[in-house]
């Protein structure tokens, strides 16, 4: 198993004994809120959130290759469980995770900025399986401080609080940045590549190595593919990676001094990735796994939408300047895992139940100025990127499968889906120059809907000199974007 300890050793040095501070710190702290005479409002919050940075704290602790081989598939259920039990169907009603609940609890100045710090405490489970002390550390002493505020002020001023979060975000900004693209993009990280290399994909217990949700989906996509012969699941990775670099060749792109490239992955489908990744690693492209794209079964999609702009307690035009500042200095750094980056294969899954979300007044929300602000960062982060990065010179590929909670008739649909998505490309790229060459010769394109359906447009084409050696109309084949079948152009 990867080393995380090792990977992430000179990262964390410096706060080690910071963190075995705050260990110390929040035990203590458990242990006062446990104390029932103890008549604050704020006892229950501080108890259950600082036992579950306990809890995390003690993972992080047993995380090894030994802790996974040494635990039934079940009791790493549980484990997973446990992790998320707080924030999942109905006991979300309850939680101080919840807006609203916090609101109710604590009113509506210091409401929202507890429920956006157990969220903030609830974001380091993934630095407990990559053995992130540092972030760890980072968070904790964030709580710790919100604590003994709290505890020691007889009058609670918002604004207080509201400085500790403000602070933290500023923490370390420059490293955030950097260790974002090394999480991301640094093909020295092997550690989701060992996991789907090395273990035994039969064996379910690997699912839990990844630090994500491990739900339904997950755990029946795993259990399906494992029952597909290997030729087929061969078909499924071919069809991905040969989209992938055909892109390069269809685009005259060349892959020179292209090092690796980016999965976009859904848990479950490792054994796809195994041959996936076997495939592109013959052209020299080796793996890395995007973090920020990772597709499992959300605990609760409610939860990600009340904190989805979390950012508005401390988003302003300093900030913006501050992280830009950062970024600049950190994609620098980092510059070479840019530029040898080929590209993205994302496998996604679809399926799943519509969602749809609760607005909520308890929930921070952007004001407009902080849109305008928000619009402003994410165009100079872009721009600072592009300056390393051609994605011009870049390729990608995207194919779909059905997920279980599709329904009863998975199977079924995902067999269908296989055979779609496999189709011969070549094939279908004559077919498709045929359905070109008569549309090149057209003057405009009339869509008209059938039955309820009222859609009756006219579009104008743009008209070609030599229809017999120019076209307008794009033949897209199974390439980057999967499966085939696509003729488009664009309108005048």
């Amino acid at each position: 198993m990867f080393d995380y300890r090792e990977f992430h050793r000179k990262y964390n040095e410096n706060s080690l004994k910071d963190y075995d501070e705050t260990i110390k710190k929040i035990k203590t702290i458990v242990k006062k809120s446990s104390d029932k005479n103890d008549k604050s409002r704020y006892r229950d919050y501080f108890n259950k959130v600082g036992s579950f940075i306990l809890m995390l704290i003690e993972l992080e602790s047993e995380i090894c290759e030994g802790f996974f081989n040494d635990k039934s598939l079940e009791e790493l259920k549980e484990i997973n469980e446990d992790i998320y039990k707080d924030i999942l169907s109905k006991k979300y009603l309850v939680s101080f995770a919840n807006p609203i609940v916090c609101v109710e609890k604590f009113g509506e100045d210091i409401g929202p900025l507890l429920s956006y710090l157990y969220a903030k405490i609830r974001g380091s489970v993934r630095y407990v399986y990559m053995h992130k002390i540092r972030d760890i550390s980072r968070v904790n002493n964030l709580f710790i401080k919100v604590y003994d505020y709290i505890k020691n002020e007889k009058s609670i001023e918002s604004k207080i609080i509201l400085g500790f979060i403000s602070d933290e975000a500023y923490e370390d900004l420059e490293l955030k940045h950097e260790m974002k693209y090394i999480q991301n993009m640094d093909y020295n990280d092997i550690y989701w590549s060992e996991i789907i290399k090395k273990s035994d994909l039969n064996d379910l217990r690997y699912l839990f190595k990844f630090g994500e949700y491990i739900g339904r989906n997950e755990i029946e996509i795993a259990e399906y593919l494992n029952g597909l012969p290997q030729k087929k699941i061969n078909d499924m990775a071919d069809t991905m990676t040969n989209g992938y670099l055909e892109g390069f060749k269809r685009a005259e792109k060349s892959l020179e001094g292209k090092k690796s490239v980016t999965f976009y992955a859904q848990i479950g489908f490792e054994r796809v990735y195994k041959a996936a990744i076997k495939n592109l690693e013959i052209v020299g492209l080796k793996p890395t796994y995007s973090l920020d794209r990772v597709q499992s079964t959300k605990p609760n999609k409610q939860f990600e939408y009340d904190h989805k702009f979390d950012r508005g307690l401390y988003l302003t035009d300093e900030y913006s300047s501050a992280s830009i500042k950062a970024h600049k200095a950190a994609v620098k750094k980092q510059k070479d895992l840019l530029i040898g980056q080929s590209g993205v294969v994302a496998l996604m899954g679809f399926g799943e139940k519509p969602f749809a979300p609760i607005s909520k007044n308890e929930n921070i929300k952007l004001t407009e100025e902080q849109n305008a602000i928000d619009t402003v960062y994410n165009n100079r982060i872009e721009q600072d990127i592009n300056k390393y990065v051609n994605k011009k010179n870049w390729s990608f590929t995207i194919i779909a499968y059905p997920l279980p909670e599709i329904g009863g008739n998975f199977k079924d649909i995902f067999d269908a889906t296989i055979k779609v998505n496999t189709l011969n490309s070549s094939f279908y790229e004559k077919v498709q120059q045929r359905i070109i060459d008569v549309l090149d010769k057209g003057d405009c394109a009339h869509v008209k809907g059938k039955g309820e359906n009222k859609t009756d447009i006219t579009i104008k084409l743009y008209e070609l000199n030599n229809p017999e050696r120019e076209t307008i109309f794009e033949n897209c084949i199974a390439d980057v974007n999967i499966p085939v079948g696509e003729v488009f152009t664009s309108p005048v």
